[in-house]
Formats: structure tokens, sequence, C-alpha cells
């Protein structure tokens, strides 16, 4: 797991976040009515000013050392705000290839479909974000998942094959699999489901 080297920096978002809120738009005066009604206007909107609308405001960017007048700071295709609160690096221009939650989707894939990139399967669906992305639907929603229509397909890719059997076996072993292997439907998955997708790989009626 990556771990920004200026993690320090988060205390200062999280108490200017606390302070400011998550809204942009600055407090106002209703009727100023004194020089120093205007300078607590304009230091107050310069607080929450997010000149480059990344999401950041820019005293945050200042503070990070990021571009306040440049909304991808490290021309990774990742906007700096989302960098920073799912966990990135909005200096480094090659964390957009890293893979932060080893589900086979790098951090850029998962901003471009709307993922999390510490995540897995990030709408708890049972399908990792990988199978879901390379099947066509969406991630981010649970009522999306893969459906092939082939029974004992247990990654929905239209076949039954060895990849499926690894699965289910790997299922019934306790182990951690990117797609749900419970293919009865009944208990855990176990020997019957096994069974069931050998006979289905054969072409046998299962």
């Amino acid at each position: 797991m990556h771990v920004p080297s200026y993690a320090w920096t988060l205390l200062r978002i999280a108490v200017i976040s606390a302070f400011i809120g998550t809204s942009t738009t600055a407090p106002v005066l209703a009727n100023p009515t004194s020089a120093g009604d205007a300078v607590f206007v304009l230091v107050t909107a310069a607080a929450f000013a997010d000149t480059d609308g990344d999401g950041l405001t820019d005293e945050v960017e200042t503070a990070l050392g990021t571009d306040p007048l440049n909304a991808d700071s490290d021309d990774d295709g990742m906007p700096d705000g989302w960098e920073v609160w799912n966990g990135l690096d909005p200096r480094d221009g090659m964390d957009a290839w890293d893979d932060s939650d080893g589900d086979g989707v790098n951090n850029l894939d998962e901003y471009q479909h709307g993922l999390s990139p510490f995540a897995c399967d990030t709408d708890n669906d049972g399908y990792w974000d990988f199978i879901e992305c390379s099947r066509g639907t969406d991630g981010a929603c649970a009522s999306s998942y893969p459906k092939s229509g082939v029974r004992c397909d247990i990654d929905q890719d239209g076949f039954v094959n060895a990849v499926d059997i690894q699965f289910v076996i790997n299922g019934a072993l306790g182990m951690t699999t990117p797609v749900p292997t419970n293919v009865n439907a009944v208990g855990d998955t176990d020997a019957i489901d096994v069974q069931l997708v050998i006979l289905g790989a054969l072409g046998m009626n299962s």
C-alpha cells in the first residue's frame, strides 16, 4: 500500500476541511458596512477559492506543493483533488500506473471508471473491479454486475473452463476469490459446487 510522503499535510487538510466544511462557497456578509467587513469577505473568499476546480482549495494546494492553477499538477490524468481524497500523491505522475489495491485495475483506470483505488470490489457486489471492467458492467453500482447466462460460468466470460474450476476450488477451500463461487446458492461453496462446475466444463448436463 502506497503511503504519501507528505502525510503530515493531511492533518492540515483535515483541520481546514473541518473549519470550512465541504462547501466551496465562501460565507459572506449580507450588508458589509465597513472596510473591516469587506476585508473579512475577501479573506474568507480567498480561503475557499479553488481556482483550478480540482476539488482542493488554493490554500490546501499550497500546503501540498501542488499547482493551484493546474487541476492535474503531475499530468497523470487524475485530478489533484481525487488523488488526495483517495490517498494517492498528486505530485507523483507514476502512481497512475500503480495498482494500489491489487485488484487488476491501475489507479488511472479506477479514476476513469469511478472506482476506488483502495477497494478490490468498490460496490461490494462480489465481483472485483477488474472483472466488472472487463465485462463492461459498472463496478461502482452493486445492481450492475456480469451475467453471461451460462450456468456454472463463475467468471461470467461466456465459457465454463479451467479458470472457473480453479475459482470454485479456491472458494471451497475458503480462499479469497474475485467472483462469487457458490453456484447452487446453498450454504457455502462446497464439493457440490465444485462438481457442478467440473461437469459444466465437460459439457455435461449440470
